[in-house]
């Protein structure tokens, strides 16, 4: 589901490559030592994920608007989880996109949403994880396919 309005120029291959750069850009600015992974640090499994589905509650809407949804486990931490999300609130408002933060209600979720409207959230899990999830706004359903396959790793440059 998307607050905004369908973006009919965009397709799922844009929206991607979208994504990976709102998560570089978000990376350069954090502290050296975190990067993003697509597998999990102990065992090699696959944890971040992308699919493709649709923007509207009732899936059985013919030729919904379609959304991208893409996620990515920190990695490089040196300190609690939970220690890393005033950096990415800070990296998110110095790039301009507004950010929600409740301590108070959701102390472990940071959220931002870009000026193109992708909505970002970072969050603490109880396990010690830290992990971004990004959805893109809803594109038409001929936009679907032609993505690449994500990269593995997003390095801090």
């Amino acid at each position: 589901m998307s607050d905004f309005p369908v973006a009919t120029d965009l397709t799922e291959r844009l929206a991607q490559a979208a994504t990976i750069e709102h998560l570089r850009q978000t990376v350069r600015l954090l502290p050296a030592e975190l990067s993003l992974v697509t597998r999990d640090r102990w065992d090699g499994r696959a944890v971040g994920t992308s699919f493709v589905d649709t923007c509207t509650l009732d899936d059985r809407v013919p030729d919904a608007p379609l959304g991208l949804w893409l996620g990515y486990l920190v990695v490089g931490g040196t300190r609690p989880a939970r220690d890393y999300l005033p950096e990415f609130r800070s990296a998110w408002q110095y790039l301009g996109w507004p950010v929600e933060y409740a301590p108070n209600v959701t102390p472990n979720v940071v959220k931002a949403t870009t000026p193109d409207h992708y909505t970002l959230t970072v969050s603490a899990a109880s396990t010690g994880d830290l992990g971004v999830d990004v959805a893109s706004p809803c594109f038409p359903n001929t936009g679907r396919g032609g993505a690449d396959p994500l990269p593995p790793a997003i390095p801090h440059p």
